[in-house]
């Protein structure tokens, strides 16, 4: 299922709903054949290990010292960074200020609750508004595992 919505001051952005297992390996299998996108993958900040390793091309380990669960990574696997590095074009750093800023904004644009990890594809959207305005642009929303106590301190922290 696709479901298109304009959120205000980005250009187009479609949720796809797949199995959250599969993020960056579940990409290509779905832009099989002459590929005229960009697949750009998306790292806390605080947890840099798998954008390094990407970059570097080689095993790094780091600090992992982000609240976003599903992007917490030391460091990285053999295969998914394999897959990352044949099919990712960029890689995008975000803050976990930008993480919590996208998952507010997909709450309020678009109705649905992700966690921080869900809601990375939109943070490095917001990051590179600029590079991708008048673009097509496609984000994986994946993963609802907030809790209760998680929602409030990040409602609490928006005043």
């Amino acid at each position: 299922d696709i479901h298109c919505r304009r959120i205000k001051g980005l250009p187009l952005v479609a949720d796809v709903l797949q199995d959250p297992r599969r993020r960056i390996d579940g990409v290509p299998e779905v832009l099989e054949g002459p590929r005229h996108v960009a697949v750009i993958g998306v790292q806390s900040e605080a947890a840099p290990s798998a954008y390094l390793t990407w970059k570097e091309k080689r095993r790094v380990e780091t600090k992992m010292e982000t609240f976003a669960e599903g992007l917490a990574t030391r460091s990285t696997f053999e295969m998914p960074q394999a897959i990352m590095q044949r099919d990712l074009d960029d890689f995008v750093l975000v803050s976990e200020a930008e993480l919590k800023s996208a998952m507010l904004l997909a709450i309020e644009q678009t109705h649905n609750l992700v966690e921080a990890a869900g809601a990375a594809a939109l943070a490095a959207a917001c990051k590179l508004r600029e590079r991708l305005n008048g673009k097509k642009v496609v984000l994986i929303m994946s993963g609802g595992n907030i809790t209760l106590g998680q929602l409030k301190e990040l409602l609490a922290e928006q005043g």
